[in-house]
């Protein structure tokens, strides 16, 4: 490319390849197509590539891919869900139903509620069965 190899910005590559004019050259653009000095959250990773906005994309303690500031299921892998409801299995409230579905409102989804329409928590007498 014409650049020393002690001047290099991209060793081995052309430095002058630069498609999206961040002044990183196109073989070690971590970004490709977009400006790799803009990265608001300091993680390392370019603004537009972010998996987790505003959170560091390199901490991964469940190694779910997921970075830990955007876990919905912290220490369950969040790719996993079998009902499809949205909510990771290793924190599903009600394995085969939508947990977000709760009609009464008592905090327990309307396909675990036990007694629909009333508060499945009311248990006056504590038999284990809502009044």
């Amino acid at each position: 490319d014409g650049i020393p190899d002690g001047c290099d910005k991209c060793e081995g590559y052309d430095d002058k390849a630069d498609i999206d004019n961040d002044g990183i050259p196109d073989a070690c653009d971590k970004c490709e197509g977009h400006d790799d000095k803009v990265d608001t959250d300091g993680d390392s990773v370019p603004d537009a590539c972010d998996k987790c906005p505003g959170g560091n994309d390199k901490v991964d303690t469940d190694g779910d891919s997921v970075p830990d500031a955007c876990d919905k299921c912290p220490g369950g892998n969040d790719s996993l869900d079998e009902d499809d409801d949205g909510t990771p299995d290793a924190c599903d409230k009600c394995p085969g139903s939508d947990d977000e579905v709760d009609t009464d409102g008592d905090g327990i989804p309307d396909g675990c509620d036990k007694c629909e329409g009333y508060d499945d928590k009311a248990d006056i007498d504590n038999d284990g069965i809502p009044d």
